[in-house]
C-alpha cells in the first residue's frame, strides 16, 4: 500500500513538471529567431580539453585529435525566475533551436567540416540567469607543418587557430577560459608525448575584410617517442657497421674477408629500403636519421674498397717504393716516444740514445727483413758464397750447356727470391694499413653515434 502510494506521489509530481518544463520552453523561443545574433557586443568563453591524440601522419603533414569543445556565451533573452517556474533553473535544447557562434578551425585539412555550429550535434544548457553551455565532443583534422630535422628525435609544434568565419572583433569576441589548454583527461599515446598545450589570442588583419578578426592559436607540443626508433633502426645499424669494420682483424689475403663487408653492404641497403617508409618525406630538412645511415653506408662501402685495395696489395711483387718503406715499415711511435724521453728524462739520457741509434741501424720490427736492410744483403752474400762454391766444383766436370743450364736455375731462384721478398714487405704494409683502418672506422662510427644522440635538443623514450 505505501509503494502504490509513493509511485504515484512521483508520477504526479512528474507530470506536473513536465508541463511546466514545456511552458518554459514555449516562453523562452516565443519570438526568437536562431538565425540572427542575439546580442549587439557578443562575447565567447572558449576553452578546449585534449582527450587522445589520434594519429601524426608526418607524409601528409595533418594532425588527428579527438577534442572536447567548450563555449560559454550570454544571451539577454534566455532569462526567467526559477522560483517561477517550479525551480527549474536550466534547460536542454537541440542546438538547431538557438543561436550559435560561428566558430571555425582556420587551419582544417577535413573538406567535410564546415564549423562547429554546423559541425556539432550535442545539445546546448540554458540556465536561468542567461548563460549558455555548449560542449562538443569532436575529432579535428588540422593541418601542421613538420619538421623533419632532428627525426627520430624531433619535436614537432602543431597548431589549432580558432575564430569566427564571419565576425570580426566588433561582432563577436572570443576570449579563452584558461591560459592554458586542458590535459587532465588525456589518453596517453605510445607513440608520441604531448608536453605543452598553450593558448594565444590576437586580432589578425586579413585582406579581405577592413577589421581585424579575434583567433585563438592553441600550441600542441609534441614530442616523439624515440625508443621504437632506437631497438629497430638505429641499433642494427650500428652492429652492420661495427661487424664491417672488424673485418679488417682477418687476414687481408683471405677471400672471406670481401665478402663479409659486402655482405654487410647489401644488408644494410635493403635495410634502409626498408625503414624508409618511417622517414617522413621532406625537402626543407634533411632528418638526422637519414645522415647517420648516410655515414653507415660510407664507412661500409670505404671498407669494401679498402679491402680491394689491400688484396691487390698484398699479391704485389714489385719493390715496395722507398717512401712506403719509411711511413709503414719503421715504427714511427716508438722512435718518437724515446725521443720524447731523452729530452724529459735526463738520467736516462744514454740508454735512451743508444737505443734509438740501435734501432735506426736495424729496422725497429725485427721480423722484417726488407731487400736493402743490412740484414738481408749479409744473408743474400753468404749465400751468393755458397753458391759460388758449389757452382764451381761442379762446373769443374759440367761442360758449357751445363753451365749455362745452372746459371740460369740460379738466376730464377733469385728472382723468386726478390719477388718473395717484396711480397713480404707488400704484407708487412697491408697490416700496417689494416690497423689504422680499423681504428680509423671504429672512430668514425663512435664519433657518429655521440652526434646522432648529442645533436638533438631533447630525447624522450
Amino acid at each position: 500500500m505505501i509503494t502504490v502510494l509513493f509511485v504515484s506521489v512521483l508520477l504526479r509530481n512528474v507530470l506536473e513538471a513536465y508541463p511546466i518544463e514545456e511552458d518554459l520552453h514555449v516562453n523562452l523561443f516565443r519570438n526568437y529567431d536562431p538565425d540572427f545574433k542575439p546580442n549587439k557586443n557578443f562575447n565567447l568563453t572558449f576553452d578546449i580539453a585534449l582527450s587522445k591524440l589520434l594519429k601524426l601522419n608526418e607524409k601528409n603533414e595533418v594532425l588527428y585529435l579527438y577534442v572536447w569543445i567548450r563555449q560559454y556565451w550570454h544571451e539577454k533573452y534566455f532569462q526567467w525566475n526559477a522560483s517561477d517556474w517550479g525551480g527549474i533553473s536550466s534547460v536542454t535544447v537541440s542546438s538547431n533551436k538557438i543561436w550559435k557562434p560561428d566558430i571555425t578551425l582556420f587551419n582544417n585539412a577535413d573538406k567535410e567540416f564546415q564549423g562547429l555550429d554546423v559541425y556539432g550535434k550535442t545539445k546546448p544548457t540554458i540556465n536561468s540567469d542567461g548563460s549558455v553551455v555548449w560542449l562538443l565532443p569532436i575529432i579535428l583534422r588540422s593541418s601542421c607543418k613538420i619538421d623533419t630535422k632532428y627525426f627520430p628525435f624531433d619535436e614537432q609544434k602543431c597548431l589549432l587557430i580558432f575564430g569566427s568565419w564571419a565576425n570580426d572583433y566588433r561582432a563577436i569576441d572570443i576570449y579563452p577560459k584558461n591560459s592554458r589548454g586542458d590535459l587532465s583527461k588525456l589518453n596517453e599515446n605510445g607513440q608520441f608525448i604531448i608536453s605543452g598545450f598553450n593558448v594565444t589570442r590576437r586580432l589578425e588583419n586579413f585582406t579581405c575584410c577592413p577589421n581585424p578578426f579575434v583567433t585563438l592559436t592553441y600550441e600542441i607540443i609534441i614530442q616523439r617517442r624515440a625508443k621504437y626508433y632506437l631497438f629497430k633502426i638505429i641499433l642494427p645499424g650500428i652492429y652492420i657497421a661495427l661487424l664491417s669494420c672488424f673485418s679488417f682483424v682477418i687476414p687481408p689475403v683471405s677471400g672471406e674477408r670481401a665478402s663479409l663487408v659486402m655482405g654487410n653492404f647489401i644488408s644494410l641497403i635493403v635495410y634502409v629500403l626498408i625503414i624508409s617508409d618511417s622517414v617522413p618525406a621532406s625537402s626543407d630538412s634533411l632528418p638526422l636519421l637519414v645522415i647517420f645511415y648516410e655515414i653507415l653506408l660510407l664507412v661500409i662501402g670505404l671498407a669494401l674498397t679498402t679491402s680491394c685495395l689491400i688484396y691487390y696489395m698484398c699479391v704485389k711483387t714489385v719493390p715496395v717504393p722507398k717512401w712506403l718503406k719509411v711511413i709503414f715499415l719503421q715504427n714511427h711511435f716508438i722512435n718518437l716516444y724515446r725521443i720524447i724521453a731523452a729530452k724529459y728524462c735526463r738520467n736516462k739520457q744514454n740508454s735512451v740514445k743508444s737505443g734509438y741509434k740501435k734501432q735506426r741501424r736495424t729496422s725497429t720490427n725485427s721480423h722484417v727483413i726488407t731487400s736493402r736492410s743490412p740484414k738481408f744483403r749479409s744473408i743474400q752474400h753468404n749465400r751468393n758464397l755458397l753458391d759460388l762454391k758449389k757452382i764451381y766444383n761442379i762446373t769443374k766436370s759440367c761442360d758449357k750447356n751445363e753451365i749455362t743450364y745452372l746459371k740460369h736455375i740460379k738466376e730464377y731462384l733469385n728472382d723468386f727470391s726478390l719477388r718473395d721478398s717484396n711480397r713480404s714487405d707488400w704484407e708487412d704494409i697491408a697490416y700496417v694499413v689494416d690497423k689504422l683502418l680499423l681504428n680509423g672506422f671504429t672512430l668514425l662510427i663512435g664519433i657518429s653515434i655521440i652526434f646522432i644522440f648529442a645533436y638533438p635538443p631533447k630525447i624522450v623514450f
